[in-house]
């Protein structure tokens, strides 16, 4: 109990805050500034590209639509699971080495990458590059970092706002984008247009982006062993797992992003297969995509206003069920069109969940440990978005339908996990902050 005392309270072991370095607020808005510019053209530019890597790989000579779904889930996924595995490892060497050269890292790292990516010659060619850009890449955990260096409490919560806001609405827009290149000017001449991007987003952290001579790192702890003197992280992996409903919202996380991500390799295929003119593949599954992402960043945005006012474990099940409830017709759409609106209301109905539960991890974790806590949480949605294309993939050789079937069974089957597992203090406020102290199995708010 002693430890854990010491893990709740760092001060008591000898915590070194070595305070925030404040810049100078012109200096603190350019590097804002540049971090989502930076943002905007990396996700913009992945999203010019991803939804058409299924048409890509058709072009490298694998006809077989099962086939091509496998490998556009097994290039779809690669990436994402090496940038969690190696998340931890790049993190470390970012508080050694200074957060800026870990974004130049990444950026340079996709700049290669996409551009190569326009001279592939096979899909092991793609899946090669796909791995490289995993073993360098990890540019949300960075931006993070870097955005909210030199920031204040208060201000930190704004500009994270801002940032999902322009992932989320470029993210949107790059399938417009790219569903118009792709049918004019090819899918090889999209990429380097996505290497272009990025290179502009390279040049705006170099040029743009002042690093503090210091940073804020999370709470570290002296400890004595051996008769030398070391710093350890105050939280550690295990002690926040501990915590109420941390284990819980890292596996609502993990699925959550698995079942939105089952759908990225199968949406162009599954537009083929409702018998869309060729001529028209990239551009209509593009605005499916788009229509998808904007009603997910609507979806977030009014269930972020409302998780002030209702319990956010009852919103999550509301989300949950529309979303079992919305798959299953999905499966049986005849055309495009009903395609397109049954996933702009999927989009609609289950795209706040994230945000609901990256509300309750906020609202059950430490405040000294909120670093470590979101980098375990973002490995964990990391690891499902990363599994989601290749199960997908593999689901597709019995039938497209089959995928959204499974979507909404696994859809209800959080539903259960939800209420038994998510628990919340009898008589607590829906947004309040849970007692550092609390131990042990917590009381149902049903």
């Amino acid at each position: 109990m002693e430890q854990s005392n010491h893990e709740q309270n760092p001060s008591a072991t000898g915590t070194i805050d070595d305070g925030p370095t404040r810049l100078p607020a012109a200096i603190l808005a350019r590097n804002q500034l540049s971090i989502y510019l930076s943002a905007g053209l990396i996700f913009g530019g992945f999203t010019v590209v991803m939804p058409f890597l299924p048409l890509y790989v058709k072009q490298l000579g694998i006809s077989d639509v099962a086939e091509i779904a496998l490998w556009s889930g097994l290039l779809f996924s690669v990436t994402p699971m090496l940038a969690a595995a190696l998340g931890p490892f790049w993190g470390k060497l970012g508080d050694r080495f200074g957060l800026k050269v870990m974004a130049q890292r990444v950026t340079i790292s996709m700049v290669v990458s996409w551009a190569l990516f326009g001279f592939a010659a096979n899909v092991y060619h793609l899946l090669a590059l796909r791995i490289l850009l995993g073993l360098f890449g990890g540019f949300n955990a960075v931006a993070l970092a870097l955005l909210t260096q030199g920031c204040t409490g208060a201000q930190i919560g704004s500009v994270i706002g801002r940032l999902q806001t322009v992932q989320i609405t470029s993210t949107a827009l790059g399938p417009l984008v790219g569903g118009f290149l792709a049918d004019h000017v090819g899918i090889r001449q999209t990429c380097l247009v996505t290497a272009a991007l990025c290179l502009i987003s390279l040049l705006s952290i170099v040029f743009w982006y002042r690093e503090p001579p210091s940073r804020v790192d999370r709470p570290k702890t002296r400890v004595r062993a051996d008769n030398q003197e070391t710093l350890q992280p105050a939280y550690s992996t295990l002690s926040l797992l501990k915590w109420p409903n941390f284990a819980v919202v890292a596996l609502l996380l993990l699925s959550i992003q698995f079942l939105d991500r089952t759908l990225g390799p199968i949406i162009p295929l599954y537009v083929t297969a409702l018998g869309t003119a060729e001529a028209s593949i990239a551009k209509t599954a593009g605005l499916i995509v788009s229509v998808g992402a904007l009603a997910s960043a609507l979806s977030a945005l009014l269930i972020g206003d409302r998780l002030n006012k209702a319990s956010p474990k009852r919103l999550l099940i509301i989300t949950l069920f529309c979303g079992a409830l919305i798959s299953v017709p999905l499966a049986f759409v005849r055309t495009s069109n009903e395609f397109l609106v049954l996933r702009g209301l999927l989009g609609l109905f289950v795209g706040g969940s994230i945000t609901i539960a990256y509300a309750i991890g906020a609202l059950n974790i430490p405040a000294g440990g909120r670093g470590a806590s979101f980098g375990l949480f973002s490995s964990a949605g990391l690891l499902g978005g990363s599994l989601g294309p290749i199960i997908a993939g593999l689901l597709t050789r019995y039938s497209f339908r089959t995928v959204f079937l499974v979507n909404a069974a696994m859809y209800l089957a959080l539903i259960p996990l939800v209420l038994c597992c998510l628990r919340w203090p009898k008589g607590q406020p829906p947004g309040a902050q849970l007692s550092p102290t609390t131990e042990g199995p917590l009381p149902s708010d049903e």
